[in-house]
């Protein structure tokens, strides 16, 4: 009964469009005007793949998906384009799955192939800049290499690109990674030391992107806002050189292992929730430039166990609940003696283990009673003996650099191999048993 209320030209003309095979095209153009009337006879609903060569203003691209709905593959490799432009949206949502660029083009701009089915694409030798949400959940695309002349990379440009792959570092004349830039895309690795130019990575830029291993940025300070790696649960290790951790910076990396580059960059503060839920790290050097650590910055760090702050001349200040929910009781702050009177008077950081660096009680370790835990030499093996069964022990140097952490199948008598350590010199051990807090035994190791 529906179909034969239909007329029957609409009828013919269904028929006439599901029965038009796929063919390829090709087109050669010379021409200023951009009306789509440029393509009358040249391209329809069959058009599945297309090439143009020749001269054209780049508002005509605009025309193209309206005309070849079926297009799967678009070549404009020997096209010149007036400007040298991809025009905003021009592509979004577009069946396009490959596409080859003008060798001169300049900027892709807007949405222009947002939300495609796009899975290769060679970005042009001289491109300058990828504006915002150009590429934004393209699912499909796959490897991209960013040409050395790419100097923005907008906002959203590749956020939701979960297959997406970065064949190589970002481009040394890179200047601007935008907010959300590569949100929740499937990147490995962010290479970025070989940036000259850089100077902002926004908001949340690499934020959620699930498969990211590595993060490396120039060395000298860049400005990062808010959330640049938050919830990028595989990162294990970040370089970097920052003057302010800005707030929720590394929240949720939970596997993150290391924060030396607080020290290295002589950082001076740490916004709000910029550590929270970092599970892995287990020391943390304080930078001695260190003024101010925001609200909850460091909550949750189940891992950690000790803070170095034999650095500061004074006590930062501190937001709320920095330590939420970190068992502050469980972790040394090695300071100086100088210091130690300061932070035990001070809220928050008087809940710490607190440790005097400079203390006697770094003494000879030949053997060594602290209550229940023994620790002695024989050669080149340290063994440590409790009441209780041990399961961890970790040792650092006196700068804070960690030469031991191992679990052990629990047992009350350990034996660790120390050849590797710098002999002599002076170390902090700390022994976890079960059920118990953790010990800490500052030690000097002389020539065995």
């Amino acid at each position: 009964m529906f179909m034969t209320s239909l007329p029957k030209t609409a009828y013919f003309i269904t028929i006439l469009l599901f029965a038009m095979p796929a063919r390829a095209v090709t087109i050669n153009i010379d021409t200023d005007r951009a009306d789509k009337s440029v393509f009358d006879g040249k391209i329809d609903n069959g058009t599945t793949e297309l090439t143009i060569t020749g001269r054209a203003p780049s508002a005509l691209l605009r025309h193209i998906t309206e005309l070849a709905p079926r297009l799967k593959a678009l070549d404009l490799g020997a096209l010149t384009l007036t400007p040298a432009e991809i025009p905003a949206y021009s592509f979004t949502g577009s069946s396009i799955e490959s596409v080859a660029l003008p060798e001169a083009l300049v900027s892709i701009g807007e949405g222009a192939f947002a939300g495609s089915e796009i899975k290769s694409i060679k970005l042009p030798a001289g491109l300058d800049s990828v504006s915002g949400y150009a590429f934004h959940q393209c699912i499909k695309l796959q490897s991209t290499e960013l040409p050395h002349s790419l100097r923005i990379i907008g906002n959203n440009a590749f956020s939701g690109c979960t297959s997406m792959q970065l064949s190589g570092a970002f481009p040394e004349a890179l200047e601007i990674i935008g907010s959300q830039a590569m949100t929740g895309s499937g990147i490995t690795t962010a290479d970025m030391q070989n940036c000259k130019q850089l100077k902002h990575i926004g908001s949340f830029a690499f934020s959620s992107c699930k498969s990211l291993v590595s993060a490396i940025m120039p060395h000298y300070p860049v400005t990062i806002d808010e959330g640049a790696f938050m919830n990028c649960t595989s990162l294990t290790s970040i370089n970097a050189h920052i003057k302010t951790v800005p707030p929720l910076m590394l929240a949720a990396a939970t596997a993150v292992e290391s924060l030396s580059f607080m020290s290295e960059s002589q950082t001076s503060q740490i916004g709000s929730y910029a550590f929270s839920g970092i599970k892995s790290v287990t020391s943390a050097e304080l930078s001695e430039e260190i003024e101010y650590i925001g609200n909850n910055a460091m909550e949750r760090m189940y891992g950690l166990t000790d803070i170095y702050a034999t650095k500061l001349k004074s006590v930062p200040e501190l937001g709320e609940n920095v330590w939420a929910s970190t068992l502050q009781k469980n972790i040394s702050l090695h300071t100086t003696a100088d210091m130690a009177v300061s932070f035990r008077n001070a809220e928050q950081w008087n809940q710490f283990n607190i440790v005097n660096s400079d203390e006697s009680g770094i003494g000879q370790l030949n053997s060594e009673d602290t209550g229940t835990t023994v620790l002695r030499f024989d050669g080149n093996t340290l063994y440590i003996t409790s009441g209780n069964n041990i399961e961890r022990v970790t040792a650092h140097d006196i700068n804070g650099q960690s030469v031991h952490d191992k679990r052990v199948t629990p047992s009350t008598n350990i034996a660790i191999n120390i050849s590797e350590w710098k002999i002599p010199g002076a170390y902090i051990v700390r022994v976890y048993q079960q059920h118990l807090p953790a010990t800490t035994h500052p030690v000097i190791i002389n020539n065995r």
